[in-house]
């Protein structure tokens, strides 16, 4: 069954690998990748990860500073805060 970020479930390792990415490059604002031939933006990303269930690597939970064991779905929710919040 294809993933639908809507409804959840297990998201595509290329929107995992692009959100290790993310962080791996010190969360950029201006963060942008290419899914297949067209570029995508930050919030694009978060907004396929949003429902993600898939359970993020120990290590990517560290440097969010999240529970082991966390999902993406917590993951890019907690980026989407902090890039709010640095708004106002």
């Amino acid at each position: 069954m294809r993933y639908k970020a809507n409804r959840g479930g297990h998201a595509p390792g290329f929107l995992r690998d692009a959100f290790q990415e993310f962080i791996d490059s010190n969360c950029p604002d201006n963060f942008t990748f290419f899914d297949w031939e067209l570029k995508r933006s930050l919030n694009w990303l978060l907004g396929q990860l949003w429902n993600c269930i898939d359970i993020m690597p120990s290590s990517l939970c560290g440097e969010l500073d999240l529970e082991m064991g966390s999902s993406y779905a917590i993951g890019v929710r907690k980026i989407k805060k902090r890039k709010e919040a640095q708004f106002y």
